[in-house]
């Protein structure tokens, strides 16, 4: 398993899409405070998807993007409606490429995220490593 992935997040990243398109559609979407607890708040979108069970923070190059896909400026329009979240490697931030979360049109070929897997923390699981 990769690093990137044992890190824990209450929103969805970049490497939860493990290289492949995710088909996912819009529940909801509301404001919300995503800084961490002792910063000082950063209010972005936060949309909800059908398939997903942590939502993704949307910046204003999503939103947009998002109206694209969806071929509408009016976000009235959005709850219901599929997008493909994809995992763009030429997204910078503070001036360095470091990749990130894009949205576009639903495409052939482009499938349901897959479905989650189990929680490696369930009872039965027997870890032969840990100490007794």
């Amino acid at each position: 398993m990769k690093i990137a992935l044992m890190k824990e997040s209450k929103y969805l990243r970049k490497e939860d899409l493990q290289g492949r398109p995710w088909r996912v559609t819009i529940k909801s979407f509301k404001k919300g405070n995503v800084a961490r607890a002792d910063d000082e708040p950063e209010i972005k979108w936060i949309f909800v998807f059908k398939e997903l069970d942590r939502p993704v923070v949307m910046n204003q190059t999503n939103l947009e993007l998002i109206g694209d896909a969806l071929n509408t400026d009016d976000s009235n329009d959005f709850a219901g409606r599929e997008i493909t979240l994809w995992d763009d490697p030429s997204v910078k931030f503070g001036g360095k490429r470091v990749g990130g979360i894009r949205v576009r049109e639903v495409r052939e070929g482009d499938e349901p995220p897959p479905q989650k897997p189990r929680d490696m923390t369930d009872d039965d699981d027997e870890v032969p490593w840990a100490a007794e």
